[in-house]
């Protein structure tokens, strides 16, 4: 619960000053020895709402280098990994966020949902996690 504040230039922070209003419920699904899988549900819907919430609690989405997150690297997870730091590529190459459900009640009053499993990458990713991390 911080309040979010947009800047001119498109990016947030948190500004408990100039910020408004954000709530973002978050739970952990999974849990490996320096990541977790994280269940995160706005409440409201700032800009960058969960990077920005995540980052503040010092729990970056990997991959988010504008709010504080890293590419993740076969190396930092596997020991004996033996490819170059410069030959390796991130797990995932986009940061690791993914809109797995959303419902919503529409002008009629009907309640809608969708599920979207998670993309080949991301699913790659936590088998890695599942398995070294």
């Amino acid at each position: 619960d911080a309040p979010i504040y947009v800047r001119s230039a498109g990016g947030a922070k948190i500004d408990f000053l100039k910020g408004k209003k954000s709530l973002t419920r978050v739970q952990s699904i999974e849990t490996f020895r320096k990541f977790s899988l994280l269940e995160c549900i706005p409440t409201t819907g700032r800009l960058h709402q969960i990077r920005v919430h995540l980052s503040y609690i010092q729990s970056p989405i990997v991959g988010d280098d504008r709010y504080g997150g890293r590419p993740l690297f076969l190396s930092q997870i596997k020991s004996k990994y033996t490819k170059s730091k410069r030959e390796e590529l991130p797990l995932i190459r986009r940061f690791a966020l993914h809109a797995h459900s959303i419902e919503f009640t529409n002008l009629s009053d009907k309640k809608l949902s969708f599920t979207a499993d998670y993309p080949k990458d991301f699913k790659v990713l936590l088998i890695q996690l599942r398995k070294h991390g």
